[in-house]
């Protein structure tokens, strides 16, 4: 199956490597010239599979509701843009919100899924991924995640085979 890659980016082409308009959750999200403006939206939009990428582009994305990963997203793969020579040019998601309930990505039976380089930050837990949501095989790489009330990650044992590695975590409670 041919994967696909969708793209996503915020108000402002500044720094922008993946992606050459504005976002706009109205455009289709399968090109650099139209990008949606969020990981939500594109989540809504298609059916994602195995192999399938959402490229998030440099920038400050505010998040007023957490983005789920359901069964039906397993084997995506979510990575903001890196630029070695330019550490300043990264995906920024905030949640803005650290009360009881609030998270950036909430696991909710997605298996297989990546997030690779992004900065999750501002939630009460940055991914949350609690007993009974069974999303195995969850891959959290290269992001740096802060300023959680609760958990950076907070990952239940119940939820099998995740590998966190080279990931900058400070500034939570666990």
């Amino acid at each position: 199956e041919k994967k696909s890659i969708y793209y996503v980016n915020d108000s402002d082409l500044t720094g922008d490597g993946y992606t050459t308009a504005i976002g706009n959750d109205a455009n289709d999200g399968l090109s650099p010239s139209t990008p949606k403006a969020s990981i939500a939206a594109v989540l809504s939009a298609y059916s994602l599979g195995p192999g399938d990428v959402i490229q998030v582009d440099v920038g400050l994305y505010n998040l007023s509701l957490d983005i789920a990963l359901e069964s039906d997203d397993s084997g995506v793969t979510i990575v903001g843009y890196t630029d070695p020579g330019d550490p300043s040019r990264i995906a920024v998601l905030d949640r803005g919100n650290q009360g009881s309930g609030s998270y950036v990505f909430k696991m909710a039976g997605a298996d297989d899924v990546t997030l690779d380089s992004l900065v999750i930050r501002n939630a009460y837990s940055g991914v949350h991924a609690p007993s009974g949501v069974d999303s195995d095989g969850l891959v959290i790489t290269a992001c740096v995640i802060y300023d959680h009330a609760n958990a950076a990650i907070y990952l239940d044992n119940t939820n099998d085979d995740a590998v966190i590695a080279s990931n900058e975590i400070y500034d939570s409670n666990h």
